[in-house]
């Protein structure tokens, strides 16, 4: 019973680490809110495509971080910085042809959040390098029991949904929706309408539309991001900023994704949103509801196109 929770179990001690260190040193961005998706993907499946690219960890998301810290710093809040860091986030993980989607969330939330301190930048570098570390250390601990270890169905379809997209048919329909969340955002007022893992779950959703188990089951995509929302911030309010609240908010996101049978780490990071987003309430929880409706919504819209475009057929591959 341990050994099937040992993923799990280390992600939360390595999470939980990480919140001391950033309460203690002040440095609220060395608790990264992606990297409850990260350490929890990787250590769970040690085996799997994330898991493997572990420079990629490390070298991706410490560009991002770095490109989105310079956008917020060049250009002014709106439109022109948001597309800029989507258009060079995107180009990046392209041109470098990694997998390592939570870079687009590492980039995006310097200009969410009008982050222009190189602290954060040199944050996600400390955090995924030392969970690069971790991962090649217990690569070369286990040695081949790892390896050889049988692997099922639904890990098939998460390193499909993991590997880089081989085709382009699906960056309209991505352009369309971020485009539509960033008006929705603006008419409601409401910044985080279009928050920095929802750029990360359409990504996964509209570049692998046939095997996404989101794609599959859009309706419950909402659910399990509004519950990670409210289980982070009900976290917060109660026990404060911190690693009691981060492992409660991680632990019922945890639990969240076995009730609905949903392999989908980016409510782990919706769960931690509320560690470094100021005042986290009703509000907070409503954008999160908005964001996953409309990107719902609008992807049961344009599904069919992009089925026929084959592009989960191209994901496989």
């Amino acid at each position: 019973m341990i050994s099937m929770f040992a993923g799990e179990l280390l992600a939360l001690v390595f999470v939980g680490l990480s919140s001391q260190l950033a309460l203690s040193s002040g440095i609220v961005y060395l608790l990264f809110p992606e990297m409850g998706a990260l350490a929890y993907d990787t250590f769970k499946r040690p085996q799997g495509v994330w898991a493997k690219a572990s420079a990629s960890i490390f070298l991706a998301t410490t560009l991002g971080a770095l490109v989105g810290t310079l956008i917020s710093r060049e250009l002014p809040p709106g439109f022109v910085s948001f597309a800029t860091c989507v258009v060079v986030s995107v180009g990046l993980l392209r041109l470098a042809r990694s997998p390592m989607a939570p870079a687009l969330s590492a980039a995006y939330l310097p200009v969410a959040l009008h982050v222009q301190t190189w602290l954060y930048a040199l944050s996600i570098a400390i955090v995924t390098g030392t969970l690069a570390s971790l991962l090649v250390a217990r690569r070369k601990l286990s040695g081949n029991k790892t390896a050889h270890s049988p692997v099922d169905g639904a890990d098939d379809v998460d390193d499909a949904l993991e590997k880089v997209p081989r085709r382009h048919a699906w960056v309209a329909a991505f352009g369309v929706f971020l485009t539509l969340a960033y008006a929705t955002s603006q008419v409601t007022r409401l910044p985080l309408v279009l928050f920095p893992p929802l750029i990360v779950i359409a990504y996964e959703m509209f570049a692998h539309a046939e095997v996404c188990p989101w794609a599959h089951r859009p309706l419950t995509l909402p659910v399990a991001c509004i519950a990670g929302a409210s289980v982070g911030a009900v976290s917060v309010l109660w026990l404060g900023i911190g690693p009691m609240s981060t492992l409660a908010s991680l632990t019922a996101a945890i639990v969240v994704m076995r009730t609905l049978r949903l392999h989908m780490p980016p409510v782990l990071g919706i769960s931690l949103l509320p560690q470094v987003f100021p005042q986290p309430g009703w509000t907070f929880i409503l954008a999160i509801a908005i964001g996953t409706i409309v990107l719902s919504a609008f992807f049961l819209a344009v599904r069919p196109l992009l089925t026929a475009a084959g592009i989960g057929n191209a994901s496989r591959c």
